[in-house]
């Protein structure tokens, strides 16, 4: 995987246009090569319109990293951001329906961590 997945500072309870629910989150590394492989998962419970901002160890090749999001542990299925710096707050955008990239071609041979870090929403 990427990268561990971590709210800087907590969930926020205004500014977005989420329902109240549970959410799952990974991200990916781009570079010139491609996409790497998919982050450890994150997850938080969001309150009605709150944001969820998140940050994660920058990758020294990336050029930018995609952020998936899904309602379901194993169901990252909306494409919320292309993120060139970080850190990065999803807003509850609709997203983009996307399928998560399988395998690395990017040249990242990363570590998942042992899990993820993650807060709980407001």
């Amino acid at each position: 995987g990427v990268a561990r997945i971590f709210p800087p500072g907590g969930l926020t309870t205004g500014g977005g246009t989420f329902p109240a629910a549970p959410y799952v989150w990974v991200i990916t590394a781009v570079n010139a090569s491609g996409v790497g492989p998919v982050s450890n998962e994150s997850t938080s419970a969001i309150a009605v319109n709150g944001t969820a901002p998140m940050s994660w160890p920058a990758l020294p090749m990336a050029t930018s990293y995609k952020v998936y999001r899904g309602t379901v542990t194993g169901t990252e299925n909306k494409l919320v951001g292309t993120v060139v710096g970080l850190p990065f707050t999803d807003t509850g955008i609709a997203g983009a329906v996307a399928i998560l990239p399988v395998g690395d071609n990017s040249g990242y041979a990363i570590p998942l961590p042992a899990r993820p870090e993650h807060g709980v929403g407001a």
